[in-house]
């Protein structure tokens, strides 16, 4: 809904985590920008309200959309890490055990 047309002029949007609103940096930053043009509200549960902030909190919410991006590659990272260590090893990673095979107490 807030990539289509459908938000108005006075409308607000309301978002759990700075996180959870945008993948990337440029994304929330050209939202934002877009938002406040149109004089619609974006509030976060955890920031407020970032459209009408002044210039010290708009500061804030770039640094922390930042932030949140990096946070969100490095868990990213380690998951991945964390999935390939029993894949090489051969064991069990969840999910159905393939047809013919048994899963051992060991987890192989």
């Amino acid at each position: 809904m807030i990539k289509s047309n459908k938000l108005q002029r006075e409308d607000t949007t309301i978002c759990s985590v700075l996180d959870r609103y945008s993948r990337s940096h440029y994304g929330l930053v050209s939202d934002v920008e877009k938002f406040r043009r149109q004089k619609i509200k974006l509030i976060f549960t955890d920031l407020g309200d970032v459209i009408t902030s002044d210039s010290l909190g708009s500061v804030f919410y770039k640094i922390l959309s930042i932030m949140s991006e990096w946070y969100r590659k490095s868990v990213s990272k380690k998951q991945n890490i964390v999935q390939a260590k029993p894949k090489k090893q051969g064991r069990y990673q969840g999910g159905k055990v393939q047809y013919g095979k048994d899963l051992g107490d060991n987890g192989v």
